[in-house]
């Protein structure tokens, strides 16, 4: 399912607003920084944010048991991840998640000055790359992904919305879409959702 989302909203708002229907009683925020969202347990890698937790993101395990937290919410974090070390992420993300859990990700779309011009930036995304992290995708011969990459769970998409920049938010789906193919700047973020299967 793919959205245009509404123009960017301050964290907070933009955690119960876009993504309230995917959070429970137990959510973990990754990289609050400053922006302590409440309802969270707020981990960061600064120990100056005054985050719950502590971490860095790619030393993994992460301090919590199997099956904690009902949603794992990360806005403009997964971009500063190395690339090696973001499947394995994910996979322990996938640990600490309940079944039926969610993971919510926000990041600068990939062809958005947002996502190239920061030098901590290790990677861009698109709406493709959380498909990636689904190994039904690596199951399937007929795809150029076909084989053993270190995905061993299954985490499929249930959502994807594309924000538009915001002279871009009334232009219709269809000259969007051109826009977005065609030309860098138009969509500023991209919102994906993804669920661990209940069983």
């Amino acid at each position: 399912m793919r959205t245009i989302a509404a123009p960017g909203r301050p964290i907070g708002s933009r955690a119960d607003e876009f993504f309230g229907p995917f959070l429970g009683a137990h959510n973990l925020n990754l990289g609050s920084a400053r922006k302590i969202l409440p309802g969270f347990v707020n981990l960061d890698l600064s120990p100056n944010v005054g985050a719950d937790v502590v971490h860095d993101l790619e030393v993994l395990p992460l301090p919590f048991g199997p099956a904690s937290f009902d949603a794992v919410f990360g806005s403009h974090v997964f971009e500063h991840i190395r690339r090696e070390r973001f499947i394995p992420l994910v996979g322990d993300l996938v640990r600490i998640l309940k079944p039926g859990g969610f993971l919510i990700s926000v990041t600068p779309y990939c062809s958005s000055d947002d996502a190239i011009d920061n030098p901590f930036h290790t990677q861009a995304f698109s709406e493709t790359t959380w498909h990636y992290c689904d190994r039904r995708l690596y199951e399937d011969p007929t795809t150029a992904g076909y084989g053993d990459f270190g995905v061993s769970w299954s985490l499929p998409v249930v959502y994807t919305a594309l924000v538009p920049y915001p002279e871009f938010h009334t232009l219709s789906p269809e000259v969007l879409e051109f826009q977005k193919r065609h030309y860098r700047n138009v969509i500023r973020e991209i919102h994906v959702v993804l669920k661990k299967p209940e069983v």
